[in-house]
């Protein structure tokens, strides 16, 4: 019987067909492993059984056949990219199968010759259940597999070394420690060994061993079975013999580790490599004994041997017999006119190789467009089983919208219901407050000084429910006297003083009138929006259910924990339950130290903490405050980062984790805090500002916490203690939280001031998201009213300094307060066309590049998506954009006029990209007034498209301007810029020489990545293509079509076999007319680096362009040689025979001639290569144009504006 053990163990059994797996997966159930109820049954291959479960063996069918393979047709590609998908379509299944079949059982074993293509997939399953996983491989002669799968199956030698070579390779790639391998040869000769090495392997007691080994031996062995035995002398025939001979070694069981299974995996490489040398030196002298055999017995057919390998083992036969000297005369005379004939035939031999050649390469043709056509099945397979599930994933969509309609239909409804009993509600309210207010005038001084923002917006919000905002004036004097009475605040004043009829009335309309969170709210953490009084009837519930079970929380940690946690309890341990497990569940690699101090709480606290396993807990006798509560805690603290969080706090997936990586790499922020998200779906709080005189408010309160204003990274001046991530050095440096504002109210805002007044900054990261249920660990009585007041008093002395350079709260700038003070910085707002992703080419990775230089040299960043207003989502939005910058939506050409108006005088200096936006923007700008300064980036002279299409005869015939007439025209508004950007140094120069009056100019390209590739010519082949395809009218179509039209037909008479790869998005539809096999799309990928490096000749075969070849200069610097037209090699400033090879635009015979002279050509090939690596060397040097840019901007920003507005220039299209 086994012994119960600490972690669930599975045993994969893994193997070609017909190695023994079954009669070792029977060995491995007599060790006691549960294989299933649904066991495959016996057939006469296999009488004794197959210890295979069935369910297993159908799923594995169905997920080869989702791949494009079967258990005898092989991968033709790694499928490690689709694991996501294919978990996503059958990882449920497989949990049910090992749960339900295998009833979940701690030991359990699975034998299936098709699990080494599937490694990853069971892995990733079993180890979601809890499984540690062990594998154990057996290893048979191929030429055993061989013969027994021929018998069973039909399959020829080649056919059999194939799958034997592929199961091999599979096994030794998989994603485990170890593995113990087994010879087949050692279940007849060594059985005990093996069990011996199996239970030890297993970890299992050796106690068992004995009678396990007596069950296999008369239950699962049987030495009949074996039907073929490897020659014992057998030479190393094929790649298949060659692999088995490095794996004979292994005689007996061996467990081999990752690096041993690491150098047998290269020795395979090396491998493979000399027989596909050897192959293909025998490959020649065969085709050449064959052709000279059939030469000499054409005549006589009948007298030929009967195959190649026989002539050649005849003649090596005669040979040796010569060499042994036997008097065999008509041998000698065989081999000497043998001899005569090879040399009176050398003209026939030439011809008869060039025969064989061309039929080589047609056969290589006729091979790769079967392998085309395999590929395009399975990809065809993949792309109908994603459009299965995007299917179902948009019916479950609409059933979700259908939900929110109905919901929608019960909200309004509901409304209707409310605003029906407010209104009979209304009159009687009114006369009860204006009661209420005769008899409180003396807390009116009290209450509007109140400077804490929690208090205070708390009454606004209040007061705003309970006579709206309606400007009658009743409503004012209600509204006055109310003020004026008000005593308790927040929902106690209603629950306290008002009558029964408005209780709980404030929490229903909160609950009723909730707004419905989106998709992107749910992946941000801020979830669904409930009512405080439904939250804690289900807290509570919880709670209850908790303490009632035998459940633990467990908070153990071993050594040194990551991140301290410290929790002040005062009851509500309804609260502290969900606060507790959601920091276990979302938190996946920190080690945590959890310290609570209960303020002598009298609820159900102390039960609670009896549940918490692994925290420091102290209990103290009486209340004394959240302030000493931490200060307190903080000398248990053992980790080098500390977390307040409050007790009604609930962490979101990764929170803490994100707070302690920002501190971890930034050396000059002391405190990181978080998107507070309130329980009604609403922002509490994005960071908090200290006006001058020493009041405090939430920025965001009561908005939308998925709005793009709050998901960009700032320096502020505090965040709340709700969650306040600090390093601990600095805690203890400053000695905690300052006394003087104890009990509560202002520590943490004194605390994060002090860190800016010593050169520290609070971080406030949108990534790490807290809900909160706000105010459960306050009494909310007017004793925190005075507490604040007092502490405010407080807090102005002691930052008096600091505070005055703070803005007034009188002036209501929120832009600028949302911002640390003491941390000024100047703003820029960058107008382009959208938001200036990687991907979307165009310019937009050189704005990329600009955006986030900006950003990383300290300026405050926003980005205005001018023409692409609304295209971001909030998923999306910082793929490959700096966190610290700003993104604008919904202000396109129809808003921007009333956007400028609300913000001019805001930035310091305007960044334009493109003609058509400079065109647009200043005017507006200009007439408004309020320009600082304004930076105009011309990314393109556009005159040299419209230039490019009239010499193509596709411009516009109408426009009746030289080209001279149309740069100057295009520039008019540059001289309106307090600086120029060009894209080149031959824009730069063309500015220059064409504005009005005397600019700053500067050159700013694309800084590249250099990465240049190490793969030789020698293994490289093909044609690589990279552009946005999206667009039929665009340069990037117009140049593919123009290319597969006039110049691929002649690449390809000269290389029939040649590829062409297209990367990038491709939804034109004028690509349908693409139809040859050997053009691959691939889409869009994440990197082009594996292109890169296998492709011969990179092509860009632009005809009408403006601006520069970014990709062409991308190509370049990752070590790939190109081939262009000449309009590109005069932008790059570039010399044909030297960086690259160009021709003139619409000259195809030169263009294809230099594809294919670049693909064969390997002196050439290297002398492009490394010339042009030089030329972007120094061309996009990234440190060189940063340089530029921010030399560029502090000259300009010191400088006075010369902002005029200048006449509208004459439009062309």
């Amino acid at each position: 019987m086994l012994m119960p053990r600490e972690k669930r163990l599975a045993c994969l059994v893994v193997g070609m067909h017909r190695s023994g797996t079954s009669v070792l997966s029977g060995m491995v159930a007599e060790l006691g492993a549960t294989q299933g109820k649904t066991m495959m049954a016996a057939k006469p291959e296999n009488p004794k059984g197959f210890w295979e479960n069935e369910l297993v063996v159908q799923l594995n069918d169905q997920i080869l056949h989702t791949l494009g393979a079967r258990w005898d047709i092989p991968l033709l590609e790694p499928w490690d990219e689709h694991l996501d998908f294919v978990l996503g379509l059958f990882s449920e299944r497989a949990k049910t199968i090992i749960v339900d079949d295998f009833n979940h059982a701690d030991f359990i074993s699975l034998k299936d010759p098709r699990i080494a293509n599937l490694l990853p997939f069971w892995k990733s399953v079993l180890r979601d259940l809890g499984y540690e996983i062990r594998m154990v491989q057996i290893v048979r002669a191929p030429i055993e597999v061989f013969q027994s799968i021929n018998k069973r199956n039909g399959f020829t030698h080649s056919h059999s070394d194939t799958l034997w070579l592929d199961s091999i390779s599979a096994c030794l790639d998989a994603p485990v420690d170890e593995v113990l391998l087994i010879n087949h040869e050692s279940l007849h000769t060594l059985q005990e060994s093996v069990v011996t090495a199996m239970s030890q392997y297993l970890q299992l007691p050796e106690s068992g061993v004995p009678d396990a080994l007596a069950k296999f031996s008369t239950q699962c062995y049987d030495p009949g079975l074996r039907h073929f035995s490897k020659p014992a002398m057998q030479p190393a025939l094929t790649v298949a013999d060659s692999v088995y001979a490095l794996l004979e070694v292994f005689q007996e069981p061996t467990v081999l580790s990752a690096t041993e299974l690491g150098q047998l995996r290269q020795k395979l490489v090396d491998l493979y490599s000399k027989h596909q040398a050897f192959k293909d030196k025998l490959e020649i002298y065969l085709t050449a004994i064959s052709s000279v055999d059939c030469l000499r017995h054409k005549s006589a057919p009948d007298q030929r041997p009967t195959s190649v390998s026989a002539r050649v083992f005849s003649l090596f036969e005669a040979t040796l017999k010569v060499d042994q000297g036997e008097s065999d005369t008509q041998v000698k005379e065989a081999l000497e006119r043998a001899t005569f004939d090879a040399q009176q035939n050398q003209a026939l031999m030439e011809r008869i190789n060039l025969l064989e050649t061309n039929l080589a390469v047609l056969d290589s043709a006729s091979t790769q467009k079967a392998i085309w056509a395999e590929r395009r099945y399975q990809r065809a397979s993949r792309s109908f089983l994603h459009a299965v599930k995007q299917r179902r994933d948009i019916e479950e969509k609409i059933s979700e919208i259908e939900g929110h309609y109905h919901k929608l239909e019960e909200h309004f409804y509901s409304i209707d219901t409310l605003r029906s009993d407010l209104a009979d509600w209304k009159g009687m309210f009114t006369e009860q407050a204006l009661e209420f207010g005769r008899r409180f005038d003396h807390v009116l001084e009290q209450v509007w000084q109140t400077t804490r923002w929690k208090m205070g917006d708390r009454i606004v919000e209040l007061l705003n429910k309970l006579v709206g905002r309606q400007e009658s004036c009743e409503s004012k004097e209600v509204l006055a006297r109310i003020q004026s009475d008000y005593r308790h605040w927040g929902e106690s004043l209603a629950k306290d003083y008002l009558p029964p009829v408005v209780d709980g009335l404030l929490e229903d309309a909160k609950a009723q009138s909730a707004p419905i969170i989106d998709a992107d709210s749910v992946i941000f953490g801020t979830g669904v929006a409930t009512s405080k009084d439904a939250f804690v009837k289900s807290a509570q519930a919880r709670l209850d259910a908790f303490l009632q079970s035998q459940a633990e929380l467990d908070f153990s940690f071993v050594d040194r924990p990551d991140l301290s946690v410290i929790l002040v309890l005062y009851n509500r341990a309804e609260l502290t339950l969900p606060c507790l497990e959601a920091l276990l569940a979302n938190n996946d690699s920190l080690s945590l130290q959890l310290i609570i101090i209960d303020n002598d709480s009298s609820d159900q606290t102390a039960m609670l903490l009896e549940r918490v396993v692994g925290a420091d807990i102290i209990v103290n006798q009486k209340n004394v405050g959240f302030l000493r509560a931490c200060n307190q805690a903080l000398e248990l603290v053992k980790a080098e980062q500390t977390l307040f969080l409050n007790n009604d706090a609930f962490v979101s997936q990764g929170a803490v984790e994100r707070a302690y990586r920002a501190l971890q790499r930034c050396d000059n922020v002391g405190a990181v805090g978080a998107r507070i998200v309130a329980l009604d779906g609403l922002l509490q709080e994005a960071g908090s500002t200290c006006w001058s005189n020493g009041t405090c408010f939430g920025y965001g309160r009561g908005e939308d916490p998925n709005s793009f204003k709050f998901l960009f990274e700032r320096e502020v001046d505090y965040c709340s203690g709700a969650f306040l991530q600090t390093k601990t050095n600095l805690l203890k440096q400053f000695g905690g939280f300052d006394d003087q504002f104890a009990p509560a109210y202002y520590e943490d805002t004194d605390y994060c001031l002090t860190l800016n007044e010593n050169g520290l900054k609070v971080l406030y990261d949108p990534q790490v998201v807290v809900r909160h249920y706000e105010f459960g660990g306050s009494e909310g009585s007017g004793y925190a009213i005075e507490l604040s007041n007092r502490n405010q008093k407080k807090f102005l002395v002691k930052h008096r300094t600091q505070l005055a350079g703070h803005k007034p709260a009188e002036s209501g700038d929120v832009d600028n307060a949302r911002f640390a003070s003491a941390w000024p910085a100047k703003k820029i707002l960058y107008i382009d066309d959208r938001v200036p992703h990687m991907y979307f080419g165009s310019g937009f990775p050189r704005s990329n590049f600009i955006v986030n230089c900006l950003a990383g040299a300290g300026y405050r960043v926003s980005i205005l998506p001018l023409n692409f207003p609304n295209e971001e989502s909030v998923t999306s939005l910082y793929s490959d954009i700096d966190r610290r910058i700003e993104v604008i939506p919904s202000v396109g050409r129809p808003e921007f006029m009333q956007f400028w108006d609300m913000h001019k005088g805001y930035y310091d200096l305007v960044w334009v990209s493109r003609p058509h936006n400079m065109e647009f923007v200043h005017p507006v700008m200009a007439a408004a007034g309020g320009i600082k300064k304004v930076v105009y980036d011309a990314e393109a002279i556009y005159a040299d498209r419209e230039h490019a299409l009239r010499n193509l005869g596709l411009g516009n015939s109408e426009l009746e301007l030289t080209y001279d007439e149309m740069v100057k025209n295009e520039l008019v508004l540059a001289a309106s810029a307090d600086a120029l950007v060009a894209v080149s140094r031959r824009d730069r120069d063309i500015i220059a020489s064409n504005i009005a009056r005397p600019v700053p100019v500067i050159d700013c390209g694309y800084g590249v990545k250099i990465r240049r590739s190490k793969s030789s010519f020698e293994v490289r082949s093909g044609l690589l293509f990279v552009g946005n395809l999206d667009r039929s009218e665009s340069p990037n179509v117009d140049s593919l079509l123009w290319f597969y039209d006039l110049v691929w037909p002649l690449v390809k008479k000269q290389l029939p076999n040649i590829t062409l790869h297209v990367v990038g998005s491709n939804q034109a539809d004028v690509l349908e007319c693409v139809e040859d096999p050997n053009i691959v799309f691939h889409g869009v990928v994440d990197d082009l680096y594996q292109f890169y490096d296998a492709a011969a000749v990179f092509i860009a075969p632009t005809r009408y362009a403006a601006g520069i070849p970014l990709k062409v200069q991308e190509a370049a610097a990752n070590g790939l040689p190109t081939v262009v037209t000449d309009l590109l090699t005069s932008q790059l400033g570039w010399q044909n025979e030297r960086e690259t090879l160009s021709s003139e635009v619409g000259d195809p015979c030169r263009f294809a001639e230099n594809c294919v002279r670049l693909h064969s050509e390997s002196a050439l090939w290297r002398t492009i290569q490394d010339n042009a690596f030089t030329a972007v060397q120094s061309d996009c040097d990234v440190a060189v144009f940063e340089n530029r840019i921010l030399t560029m901007l502090r000259d300009v920003l010191k400088a006075n504006s010369n902002v005029t507005l200048l006449s509208k220039h004459r439009e062309y299209k």
